[in-house]
């Protein structure tokens, strides 16, 4: 945790001496279960993700066609083997060419769906343009539904980006995480739809242990968990190699 612009934010950064990217074969060391995990909320399956981030890229560029991606994978298996994402690509959001612009988001499912494959098998499909940029602050909001999942970018009436038929094939899918290079968090609300309500409020009485005081009166007790301001506890990162400082 570190103090950004005035907040209290997480910071998360790709160690690129441990793990560095293959420029030669960027699919090969991208898409990859590289992320920090909220713990505590083992029973997301629907509903609403929120966070707040911020994203820079890394300097010196570590390839040449380096974007700034950031986002959030969720339904993540116990054991790390699968997952579906979205995440964006900050510094072709406002391009002036719209070839680029249509890659500002992307849509995953790890393993078997990652981004060099979807644009093979089913090029646009799980790729589109969002008015987001480096070095600033981006509202993600994705509100997961079944097959469906649909993303919401920086409070805007109507979504962005819509995935009709998620590709994941796990069903003991729990966790949600965030993902990135060199990027700042500020976690704003997780809430758990079907019938999670018992749930959801267990959670949030877990979650207090990581919230501090002064943020108490702004939660919503039927939120699985509203972190606006983490400590470490309640942060694990599914890598040795991804650095949270």
């Amino acid at each position: 945790m570190i103090k950004f612009q005035g907040k209290k934010v997480l910071k998360i950064e790709r160690d690129l001496k441990a793990l560095p990217f293959d420029a030669n074969n960027i699919e090969a060391t991208v898409d990859e279960p590289h992320y920090a995990r909220l713990v505590d909320l083992e029973d997301f399956e629907n509903g609403t993700i929120e966070v707040k981030m911020y994203s820079q890229l890394q300097d010196p560029a570590p390839y040449p066609g380096i974007a700034g991606f950031i986002g959030v994978y969720f339904r993540i298996a116990k054991d790390d083997s699968g997952f579906e994402g979205i995440y964006v690509r900050p510094k072709v959001g406002r391009v002036s060419n719209q070839k680029h612009r249509n890659h500002a988001v992307q849509y995953i499912s790890y393993p078997h769906a990652k981004f060099d494959m979807l644009r093979k098998s089913d090029p646009g499909k799980y790729e589109s343009s969002a008015p987001v940029a480096l070095n600033e602050w981006i509202t993600m909001r994705i509100e997961v539904n079944g097959e469906t999942a649909e993303m919401f970018v920086n409070d805007l009436k109507y979504s962005s980006f819509i995935v009709d038929k998620m590709l994941g094939k796990t069903q003991e899918r729990e966790h949600w995480t965030v993902c990135g290079h060199r990027h700042y968090w500020l976690f704003q609300r997780s809430k758990s739809n079907k019938t999670h309500l018992e749930n959801s409020k267990r959670h949030w009485r877990k979650g207090q242990r990581y919230l501090n005081n002064g943020l108490a009166n702004s939660i919503c007790k039927y939120y699985a968990c509203l972190v606006n301001n983490l400590d470490h506890r309640s942060i694990k990162t599914s890598m040795p190699y991804i650095k949270h400082l």
